[in-house]
C-alpha cells in the first residue's frame, strides 16, 4: 500500500484529536469562569454582611442611647443623671457601627470619607454628656437646650438608618443584593450623614 493510500485514514484520527483538546480548553476556561463568577459572589456577600452588620449595630447604637438622653434631660437626681450618663457611655462601644456603615457607602461609591470630622463629632457629644448634670439641683437652660437638640439629631440619625432591611444579615441573596449597591442602602447612608451633618456645629455652652 502506497503513503498516498495511508494518509487519509490519519485524517480522521488528528481531527478527532483536535476535537478532544478543544473541548477539554473549552471546559477548562468554563470552570475557571464560575469560580471567578463564584469568587465575586462571595466578595459581594462578605460586603453585604458587613453592611448589614454596620447597619444594625448602628441601630442598636441610636436605640440605647436615647432612653438614657432622655432619663438625663428629666431627671433632678444628680444620682440617677449619673446612672443614665454611665449607661449612655456604654452605648458608644456600638457607635463605631455608625461610621462602618458610612465607611463602606464611601468605599463602595469611591468617594473620600471623612471619619476624622466624624469621630470628632461623637467624642465632642461623649465629652459634652459626661459634663452635663455634674451638679445638684436641676439642669441649666444651656444643659437643657444641648440635650433637646441632640435627641432631636439622634432621632432623625436612627430614622435613617432604621429603613435598612436588617433582613440581610440572615439572607445571602439579599447581602449579595446589597453587595451590588440594591436595596437603597447607599441612599440610607446619604441619609444619615446628612443628619449627623447638620448637628456637627451644636455644642454645649
Amino acid at each position: 500500500m502506497s503513503v498516498e493510500q495511508q494518509t487519509p485514514k490519519k485524517k480522521p484520527i488528528a481531527l478527532a484529536i483536535t476535537i478532544v483538546l478543544l473541548v477539554c480548553s473549552l471546559n477548562g476556561n468554563m470552570f475557571l469562569y464560575s469560580q471567578y463568577l463564584s469568587n465575586i459572589q462571595e466578595k459581594k456577600y462578605e460586603t453585604g454582611q458587613r453592611v448589614a452588620s454596620d447597619a444594625i449595630g448602628a441601630v442598636a447604637f441610636y436605640n440605647a442611647i436615647l432612653p438614657e438622653l432622655e432619663k438625663l434631660g428629666t431627671s433632678a437626681e444628680l444620682l440617677e443623671r449619673n446612672e443614665a450618663k454611665f449607661s449612655a457611655g456604654a452605648a458608644f462601644r456600638n457607635v463605631d457601627h455608625v461610621l462602618g456603615f458610612l465607611k463602606e457607602a464611601h468605599q463602595y461609591n469611591g468617594t473620600e470619607f471623612a471619619v476624622d470630622k466624624l469621630e470628632a463629632y461623637f467624642n465632642a457629644v461623649q465629652q459634652s454628656l459626661a459634663k452635663i448634670g455634674g451638679h445638684e439641683g436641676a439642669l441649666t437652660a444651656a444643659e437643657q437646650d444641648y440635650l433637646a437638640k441632640l435627641q432631636e439629631a439622634f432621632h432623625l440619625q436612627l430614622e435613617a438608618v432604621t429603613a435598612f432591611n436588617a433582613d440581610a444579615l440572615e439572607s445571602r441573596s439579599l447581602s449579595i443584593q446589597i453587595g451590588n449597591g440594591y436595596n437603597n442602602w447607599l441612599e440610607i447612608a446619604d441619609k444619615l450623614e446628612q443628619a449627623i451633618d447638620g448637628h456637627t456645629d451644636v455644642k454645649l455652652q
